[in-house]
């Protein structure tokens, strides 16, 4: 069945893949280290994770920094051989009680 967008019923047609991917875009252009993001262990969550705080409307600086600490945390992931499927409440904890107070 097609959305009334183009895309099938549930899914974004093209032309709103298309409009994400810009919005995401031009998000991660301002991230001094986006390749933290986009080469890390959260990069598949990346576009979900804008999307959500857009949907939500918080304002574009809070938005960037935001990906800015999400990026340090894949930083951080990706140096400790971490996957996503291994992030829980210690893992967390571990991120802010033992890596940011030395980082």
């Amino acid at each position: 069945m097609q959305a009334a967008g183009g895309g099938r019923e549930g899914q974004p047609s093209p032309q709103g893949i298309a409009i994400e991917q810009v919005l995401t875009d031009l998000c991660l252009a301002h991230l001094v280290r986006r390749d933290w993001l986009t080469d890390g262990p959260l990069n598949e969550l990346v576009v979900l994770y804008i999307q959500a705080l857009q949907n939500r409307r918080y304002a574009r600086n809070t938005l960037s920094a935001y990906l800015r600490c999400l990026a340090h945390f894949s930083y951080w992931m990706r140096g400790e051989g971490l996957s996503v499927a291994e992030i829980d409440r210690a893992l967390i904890e571990r991120f802010l009680q033992h890596h940011l107070p030395t980082c």
